[in-house]
């Protein structure tokens, strides 16, 4: 099964990607913050992380972004940044960055175009 962890202070965002998700037998984790996002990084070794930009500071999602890309527990995850603009550095953290609002099938195109064939056809 596929693990997904959504890392954003926005309960609303966080709950309605969660239930589409679980919906469509993705295994699905949440946080609230950039630490919360780490700590369950390592625990649950997700296969995708979706991380807000703008949590409990300006840069907390670049900054989560750069700690999952540089420990090698979490390194393979495949990191989506939302953001409320375009930011040109943000392709050097993680392998999209999307601009909020993102819909339902925004993030199920983009679960199908990151993560490779083999983990679709092993879970």
């Amino acid at each position: 099964m596929i693990k997904v962890l959504i890392v954003d202070d926005d309960p609303n965002f966080r709950e309605m990607i969660s239930k589409k998700l679980s919906e469509n037998n993705y295994q699905v984790s949440t946080a609230v913050s950039g630490y919360m996002g780490y700590t369950t990084a390592l625990e649950e070794k997700p296969d995708m992380i979706i991380v807000d930009q703008m949590m409990e500071t300006e840069d907390a999602g670049s900054v989560l972004c750069r700690k999952i890309k540089r420990d090698p527990l979490t390194n393979h995850a495949k990191l989506v940044l939302l953001n409320s603009h375009k930011d040109e550095n943000s392709s050097q953290i993680a392998d999209m960055e999307m601009e909020k609002p993102i819909s339902i099938p925004e993030i199920m195109d983009l679960i199908k175009d990151l993560l490779p064939i083999e983990r679709k056809v092993a879970a």
